[in-house]
């Protein structure tokens, strides 16, 4: 049977939080639903039309033509995406922060009945959170 890899903080040096993964800031998300509310509502959509290749909201308007259909692929569906992205985003931030606190809470006033895996779990997810 191999060995388990403990957690940082039962002196191991498995971390949930990786420092290369891609991180968006609070701030970077405000932004983010900034230009989401700014831009013309989605569903956004790429058709041909007259031999032109557009992005087009739901109204058929056009948005954006180009010549490359998979850049205009990743537009339409980016922005058709951005705000549930963005939501999905902040309903996890709020579910681990209110996990993390709720797993802090002594139990029936006793804090010795939180477990020590409880408590690494709530620092880990809190790692998660305050990484930029």
């Amino acid at each position: 049977m191999g060995s388990v890899a403990l957690p940082t903080c039962w002196g191991g040096g498995t971390n949930v939080a990786s420092a290369d993964a891609p991180r968006i800031t609070p701030e970077e998300l405000e932004r983010l639903d900034a230009l989401a509310e700014a831009a013309t509502p989605g569903p956004w959509r790429v058709r041909l039309y007259n031999g032109e290749l557009q992005v087009v909201d739901s109204d058929n308007d056009v948005i954006v033509t180009g010549e490359d259909g998979l850049e205009l692929d990743l537009i339409a569906a980016a922005i058709t995406a951005l705000p549930a992205l963005v939501a999905e985003v902040r309903r996890l931030r709020e579910g681990i922060e209110a996990l993390a606190g709720e797993w802090e809470q002594p139990v029936d006033g006793r804090r010795e009945y939180a477990t020590l895996a409880f408590l690494c779990a709530a620092d880990e997810l809190r790692t998660l959170l305050e990484q930029p």
